[in-house]
């Protein structure tokens, strides 16, 4: 999986986050201050602003010192009552029957495809529902005057405000609570199926020479596995202690790997084979990331791998027949974390400057290295043997480092060494890769090798995607009742929902003002489209281009800044956002860490934002 953005240890990225909270919230409070001060004079003169700003802060101080909990609870009991009557759980039903017709056509994909689509399909009918609910419920109690009920009551505006979020956040947290159980059941019976022997190759195991020959199963959900029953052993997808494809040692053959899974290879009494449950396509993968360097094609340091051309320059890739290699530094390692080895996982980027052999993967090599040789004896080992492999394009590997390894003495000779006595110091170790075929290249991120430790339930990690969708969730509700204390409910249904979208394509609109993105604003964009000119082209001098630049360089300003106080709700992998959806569906467990850290950004959010909720409704006249 790409993580263009590494996930930062907690306890390193609090007194940051904590210093700019801290900036943030003095900064919007100066100018929330200002702006009263502002408003008032205008109203009132320059001498009762000064009153008037004193006594609306000392108001808010003492409200939220008298909160009550209590009257927050009963306030949040009235916006769930009044989201129940609205028959919001019929958007449930409309989930159902939308996973009901997406069988037809899911029919045969893969597990990505399947997460994928009820991940999204969950976000957005939440998203819809809240949205409505939240814009629409404040207008209209003040429209009807029912409102009138509540305020004239002992009743803060904190408490209004608070109430409501809390309300609709449990009805959004109902719904998505069943719909990550509906949606866990459909992916995983989506998901389930059986091989049995190709009926074309039955014959072939009564044979007495059909040791070797590859054989197929059946097609089940538009795939079949090829396989053979004296493969060489590797481990299982799924990481438990069994081998695969053939396991001589063991017994157990393994299916090769297609659309993400596999499938173990029982033999019955009378020699025919059958199969397990796929393995492999549901996983929670917890990897421990090391720290990637690079050497070029003369063997000397370099800051990255070198450019193949690609616009993602997310991967440095490595010259084949030379020097260049590419050297992952890996702390913790010890017998007592790995007893076994390294069990090492990666997924290598293949460029090819001719065909060579098409069918095959291209040849490399891995040496586990001493990360401090000038700290080595004369006469110890520096490095193992090399390690060969072929890298597949597009398909991660298992190629897991026994603790037993050859090495090549300073004599000459082949000796036997142990990895963690020989090899491993305070608990660092080196891992280097290099291609070996002239004319292709390796592409390497620093993600893209690891170490897998024992893998996560693949339920829990469902329910932690599901709840990066609640925080989301929580956040458009406050946006939307804050918004509508000032707003009528179309306007602030729309109000919300161009902040929801800022939150999705904020990088993209601060691209455009840096000039990363080509192609300018919005004026800009339509007077190419309109003149059939591509974003690179230079648009000619004239007064309407010049025009058309200023304005999109005054709404780009404004949008950019609106992006950078706005959540980022893009996948955290690719953007460093809220979502992080994306390690579900490759397959890796989503840290707690970074589940904390986005917890704590939604609720810094909410503290603040319903600050402004207050603010708002405090000084809107209610009664007629």
């Amino acid at each position: 999986m790409a993580l263009e953005h590494p996930i930062i240890p907690f306890f390193t990225w609090l007194p940051f986050a904590l210093l700019l909270f801290v900036v943030l919230v003095t900064g919007i409070g100066a100018v929330v201050v200002l702006g009263i001060y502002l408003i008032a004079a205008v109203r009132n003169g320059p001498g009762q602003a000064v009153q008037f700003t004193r006594y609306v802060i000392g108001s808010a101080i003492y409200d939220i010192l008298q909160l009550s909990p209590r009257r927050t609870i009963a306030m949040a009991g009235l916006a769930f009552k009044e989201s129940i009557r609205r028959y919001v759980f019929m958007v449930f039903l409309v989930f159902v029957i939308v996973l009901f017709f997406a069988t037809l056509f899911l029919e045969g994909s893969t597990a990505k495809h399947y997460i994928g689509f009820v991940l999204l399909l969950s976000k957005w009918l939440v998203l819809l529902v809240v949205l409505i609910l939240s814009c629409f419920s404040l207008p209209a109690d003040i429209k009807s005057r029912t409102i009138y009920t509540i305020v004239t009551k002992p009743v803060r505006s904190w408490e209004i405000v608070l109430g409501r979020i809390v309300g609709f956040s449990a009805i959004g947290t109902l719904m998505l609570a069943m719909m990550c159980v509906v949606s866990y059941v459909f992916v995983r019976r989506g998901l389930d199926h059986q091989h049995v022997l190709e009926p074309e190759d039955v014959s072939l195991i009564a044979a007495d020479d059909s040791d070797g020959l590859v054989l197929r199963t059946d097609v089940q959900k538009g795939h079949r596995h090829r396989f053979s029953l004296t493969n060489e052993n590797e481990r299982a997808a799924d990481g438990d202690d069994v081998e695969r494809p053939g396991a001589a040692s063991t017994g157990v053959n393994w299916t090769e790997q297609v659309a993400g899974h596999q499938h173990q290879i029982l033999l019955a009494d009378d020699g025919t084979p059958t199969f397990g449950p796929p393995i492999g396509d549901t996983l929670a993968r917890r990897p421990v990331y090391g720290k990637l360097s690079f050497l070029d094609r003369n063997g000397d340091p370099a800051e990255k791998g070198i450019s193949v051309g690609k616009e993602w320059t997310y991967r440095g890739y490595i010259e084949g027949n030379s020097l260049a290699t590419a050297i992952w530094k890996f702390d913790g390692v010890s017998p007592n974390s790995f007893p076994e080895g390294l069990p090492l996982e990666m997924t290598i980027r293949v460029f090819r400057t001719h065909k060579g052999e098409i069918e095959q993967g291209i040849l490399g090599t891995i040496v586990v290295r001493h990360p401090y040789p000038e700290r080595l004896r004369p006469g110890d080992v520096v490095e193992s043997a090399p390690i060969s492999f072929r890298a597949d394009e597009f398909v991660g590997q298992w190629l897991p480092i026994p603790r037993r390894l050859k090495a090549l003495a300073p004599d000459g000779t082949t000796k036997d060494i142990d990895l963690f006595n020989d090899l491993v110091y305070d608990g660092e170790v080196e891992l280097r890769v290099r291609c070996v075929e002239s004319g292709q290249y390796f592409g390497m991120a620093q993600a893209d090798m690891y170490m897998r430790r024992n893998d996560g339930s693949f339920f829990g990690n469902f329910c932690k995607a599901f709840f990066g969708i609640w925080l989301k969730m929580v956040l458009v509700v406050t946006f939307s009742v804050i918004i509508s204390t000032l707003l009528n409910a179309p306007v602030a249904m729309l109000a919300t929902s161009v902040s929801v979208v800022i939150g999705f394509f904020a990088q993209d609109i601060q691209n455009i003002l840096t000039g990363k993105t080509e192609g300018g604003g919005p004026l800009e964009s339509t007077f190419r489209l309109f003149e059939q000119q591509n974003q690179i082209v230079p648009l000619g001098e004239s007064v309407q281009v010049n025009v058309a630049k200023g304005i999109d360089w005054v709404v780009m300003v404004l949008m950019t800044g609106v992006s950078y106080v706005m959540p980022n709700f893009r996948g955290y992998a690719d953007y460093g956002g809220l979502d992080t959806g994306d390690f579900l569906i490759n397959g890796f467990d989503i840290p707690m860490t970074l589940l904390t850290q986005h917890f704590l950004i939604t609720f810094g959010y909410v503290v603040v934002v319903s600050t402004f909720g207050y603010l708002f409704l405090k000084t809107r006249e209610i009664a007629a």
